[in-house]
């Protein structure tokens, strides 16, 4: 009997190591590869100081649940958030120029006279055919009101059970909708800030709308906004296609899954679609199964574009962002299925927008804590970022100035030219994407060595270009130049991803461009 009890004494304790073991391989793998600090792309100026003296939460590791960190399980947890809010809304119908309709659903009725006129605005758009019934909207709207905001959703044209009067549907590429909605706004409430946050699709119209507002594309003084959160924007709707578009993956579930959606949002409008001209031939019969099918068979249609290809090039966010003189924020992860393309030279060259990347989060998630109903990481991001905007107007005023005073060098229009025209443009976007990159790794925001040389990062972009390319020479370059030059670049590549800073990222380029170098 007494061997017998030594016998299970001995087991408990060997499952009791191994228990432990395991527990601590496990902690291990999340503080060190799961809980990270974000990775910050901007340029340095007055948006990125505001930043790093007033959202903590950007600055520091952000740490997922601790068994709930999967890029699934928080997608799918994210979508169950709203479960756990009880929100009340009150909504305004807003009547479009062309006939149709919009709303913004107002939380627990915040447009009522009790709350003061020049209470900020933080208007939010929604993810695909979604609404204020989200539980990524309920939850930042509950954040805000919590902060002393006006929040409000808007519901595109059709969608949360608004009624289509036209044949115009809600589309990516289609931001008559935002323009009007924030031209209302303004006109409802001109004591008031607008602020906007949106939520995966809808952060990409709202980026295609700052960059066409702010450009003068809608002939008036900006874009309306004072400031803007993007979060879990694809970017590239070419490029998620791809991703998505793979059979028999997890991530081609969420394609079937959103395709069903839009043929949900088809049919509930049905009797106003049926008789428009843009649709005819197409049969009823005409099934679809997949976001790219729906795009290819009804949107192109409605939207009047040949292809599909057609549609998602004019759907792209990433041409507008240079053009963006409103202070934004993008908050993506790299664990994001519906992730396009990161825009990273883009914000990198743009003072008035940062990007912000972490290594989880999923799906308009970003979940932290034990309880991953209550506040999300996002949620605390955003509402950091548009406080600390809106606190300093002064300093946002700036940004003008950083604008206007830069002037690229000559290196940076010769490297535009080059990748313009070159066939190894691939090539050449991965190396600067590296050299991007190797500019944020470091322990401080502050010590990039950029205030004191603004134009250096164009310089270095400029360079880089010319080094990787052998265009643009008066004589063709013997083929073993070429292969020297290729080796060159690939080294280059590596000593810039292995930079921990933008001066060193500068020292790797100037080791590497010698004499074969074409002159600049």
């Amino acid at each position: 009997m007494h061997q017998r009890r030594h016998q299970v004494a001995k087991r408990l304790r060997f499952y009791s190591a191994l228990t432990g073991a395991g527990v601590l391989a496990y902690l291990g793998y999340y503080l060190t590869r799961v809980c990270k600090t974000p990775t910050l792309v901007y340029r340095s100026g007055a948006l990125s100081h505001i930043v790093r003296e007033n959202c903590s939460n950007l600055i520091r590791a952000y740490y997922p649940p601790l068994w709930a960190f999967n890029t699934h399980l928080q997608t799918a947890l994210g979508v169950l958030r709203g479960a756990a809010i009880n929100a009340g809304w009150v909504r305004q119908l807003i009547q479009t120029p062309d006939g149709g309709q919009i709303a913004v659903d107002w939380w627990q009725g915040e447009t009522s006279d009790n709350v003061p006129p020049d209470t900020p605005i933080m208007l939010v758009f929604h993810g695909v055919t979604g609404g204020s019934f989200e539980g990524t909207c309920k939850a930042v709207c509950k954040a805000a009101a919590g902060r002393g905001y006006r929040p409000g959703v808007l519901i595109f044209r059709g969608c949360s059970g608004l009624d289509l009067l036209t044949d115009q549907i809600y589309s990516a590429c289609f931001t008559d909708d935002a323009h009007h909605a924030v031209k209302t706004l303004n006109m409802q409430f001109p004591d008031a800030k607008l602020t906007v946050v949106g939520f995966s699709l809808g952060s990409l119209i709202l980026t295609k709308y700052l960059g066409e507002a702010d450009s003068g594309d809608w002939q008036t003084d900006g874009g309306g906004i004072t400031a803007a959160v993007a979060i879990s924007s694809p970017f590239c709707l070419h490029t998620a296609g791809r991703r998505l578009g793979r059979p028999w993956t997890i991530s081609w579930l969420y394609n079937l899954i959103i395709a069903y959606r839009l043929k949900m949002y088809g049919q509930t409008h049905m009797a106003v679609l049926k008789d428009t001209k843009r649709l005819e031939g197409l049969q009823a019969k005409n099934k679809f199964w997949t976001i790219g099918q729906f795009d290819e068979r009804i949107m192109c249609r409605m939207m009047g574009y040949s292809s599909a290809k057609e549609y998602y090039e004019a759907s792209s966010s990433l041409p507008q962002i240079p053009k963006i003189r409103t202070p934004i924020l993008f908050l993506a992860s790299e664990d994001d299925v519906f992730l396009g393309e990161l825009p990273i030279r883009q914000c990198s060259s743009n003072p008035y927008t940062l990007l912000a990347i972490t290594s989880r989060g999923g799906h308009v998630a970003f979940l932290t804590g034990i309880w991953p109903f209550g506040e999300a990481w996002m949620d605390l991001v955003a509402m950091d970022f548009l406080q600390a905007v809106l606190n300093h107007p002064e300093r946002i005023d700036q940004i003008r100035t950083e604008v206007s005073s830069v002037r690229p060098g000559p290196s940076a229009a010769k490297g535009r030219a080059l990748m313009s025209r070159t066939s190894g443009r691939r090539s050449v976007d991965q190396a600067l994407n590296m050299a991007a990159a190797a500019l944020d790794r470091h322990s401080s925001m502050g010590n990039m060595g950029m205030a004191s040389d603004p134009g250096s990062l164009e310089d270095l972009v400029g360079r880089a270009a010319s080094l990787m390319s052998g265009a643009g020479r008066a004589s063709p370059e013997p083929v073993a130049r070429r292969g020297s030059r290729a080796d060159a670049g690939r080294n280059l590549m590596g000593d810039m991803g292995r930079a921990a800073s933008f001066q060193t990222a500068l020292e790797a380029l100037k080791r590497h461009d010698g004499p074969q170098s074409p002159e600049m």
